[in-house]
């Protein structure tokens, strides 16, 4: 979004390129918000070329062009693992398009589907990878004294900031929710003059000390 802001600043239009994904109820609809332009030519010089969805082989192809997604990320098997899970979750999506689930339930399931893929992208490790994804898939690790010992494992400070941080997404995504379910328009709530500002003295205060490069640039 700031990208897209800039650009128009200097007269440059910009494609939208993330449609409030995070308010998917569906992995479909979360590709179709995800990343639009990158997604629109995988389906146009990769997908399409090799077939589509209207050959019998659609699932393989589905999994060729994630898998190939996945290598574009990175050289690594962490990528590569990424891009086989969203296709796989692709592929399930379809075969149970019929299976209509409350729109809380899918939301929560596209969340945790989405979510559990991403370890792939900062656990560059393939043995830490599997055993942190394992865990991950634990019922027992999913005990009150162990999300106690992550919260003790903060400092009383960095406890304030993070609850700030979480009250602070939940707040943008439930904006994001409403401008999408009652005006069709991805963040018509969030460019409201006042929540703008709001944003944007938020985004300084909560700024790190340190300079982070631009996540895309390593890809």
């Amino acid at each position: 979004l700031i990208a897209f802001g800039l650009a128009r600043c200097l007269g440059i239009g910009l494609t939208l390129n993330f449609l409030s994904p995070y308010c998917s109820t569906s992995i479909i609809e979360f590709w179709r918000r995800w990343h639009v332009t990158l997604s629109q030519w995988f389906r146009d010089y990769v997908y399409i070329p090799v077939g589509g969805g209207r050959v019998r082989y659609w699932a393989l192809n589905v999994a060729l062009v994630f898998i190939v997604s996945g290598i574009w990320h990175g050289a690594g098997w962490n990528f590569v693992l990424w891009g086989a899970l969203h296709g796989g979750y692709l592929i399930v999506n379809r075969w149970c398009g019929r299976l209509k689930l409350p729109v809380a339930a899918g939301w929560a399931l596209t969340m945790v589907a989405s979510f559990y893929a991403w370890l792939c992208f900062y656990e560059t490790n393939t043995a830490a990878l599997f055993t942190k994804m394992k865990l991950l898939l634990t019922p027992m690790a999913y005990r009150a004294a162990g999300l106690g010992e992550m919260v003790r494992a903060f400092e009383p400070g960095h406890r304030i900031v993070l609850s700030f941080v979480l009250l602070l997404a939940a707040v943008t995504l439930a904006l994001e929710w409403l401008s999408i379910r009652h005006k069709n328009d991805p963040y018509y709530y969030l460019r409201n003059k006042p929540v703008l500002l709001i944003l944007v003295i938020t985004t300084v205060l909560l700024a790190p000390g340190g300079n982070n490069g631009f996540i895309y640039f390593a890809f």
